[in-house]
């Protein structure tokens, strides 16, 4: 069985409902700009008429704070997905992009949306051939502080998201996927993926307080 496309309406709903409820919430200091890196495990569950096996992946992000409200990154994730039809190849499913995160309110309340368009492929694991695909993802994420680090002060946190992804083919590729996996040629699919992984800064927090030093008294004279 198919997700339902009404888990997109409630994806939806909530960045409609909870992202806005955070906007009293200021942030102050100096602007982060930086870099970081994001390493993740994640969880896919796929669409039914797939007949892939739910299984783990794993995703490195590459990213930029632009906003005090925006982030932007570039992704890659990596999976590998037995068939439940017997006599048929699994997958080695490949997906990479683009992703923008959407706070509200990136100090006090570290929730944000997700939207991504991405590059998908699925690799048959018996080497026979591959299909490619478009996908867009809709979601929600969660930054958990870690507190402050030596070099890198505060920013770094614990990630936990959750992304509805639809996986389109055109016709000559949902025909190949279809060969090569031995389902209907099916053009849209879609999937739930569920990630936990780290945030990571690079570079020195631009809000780190500086020790101050305290000094010397002059010698006395004699």
């Amino acid at each position: 069985m198919k997700l339902s496309a009404l888990r997109i309406c409630a994806i939806l709903s909530l960045l409609g409902i909870v992202l806005p409820a955070a906007a009293q919430y200021q942030d102050d200091g100096k602007a982060d700009r930086r870099f970081y890196i994001s390493p993740m495990a994640n969880y896919n569950l796929y669409d039914g008429d797939r007949q892939f096996d739910d299984e783990i992946g794993y995703q490195l992000a590459i990213g930029k704070i632009v906003g005090r409200g925006t982030n932007i990154e570039l992704h890659g994730s990596f999976a590998k997905a037995g068939s439940e039809q017997a006599g048929i190849s699994g997958s080695e499913l490949l997906s990479y992009g683009v992703s923008f995160l959407l706070f509200q309110s990136r100090k006090d309340f570290p929730m944000y949306g997700i939207l991504s368009i991405n590059r998908g492929e699925a690799d048959a694991a018996d080497g026979s051939g591959k299909a490619k695909s478009d996908q867009f993802d809709v979601g929600l994420g969660y930054l958990w502080s870690l507190g402050s680090w030596p070099l890198i002060g505060s920013g770094s946190a614990l990630r936990i998201e959750a992304r509805y992804r639809t996986d389109k083919y055109s016709a000559s590729q949902a025909s190949t996927y279809g060969a090569l996996y031995g389902v209907d040629n099916d053009r849209t699919y879609q999937d739930a993926v569920f990630a936990l992984g780290l945030f990571i800064p690079l570079g020195v927090d631009p809000n780190a307080q500086k020790e101050a030093v305290e000094p010397s008294e002059p010698s006395a004279r004699i």
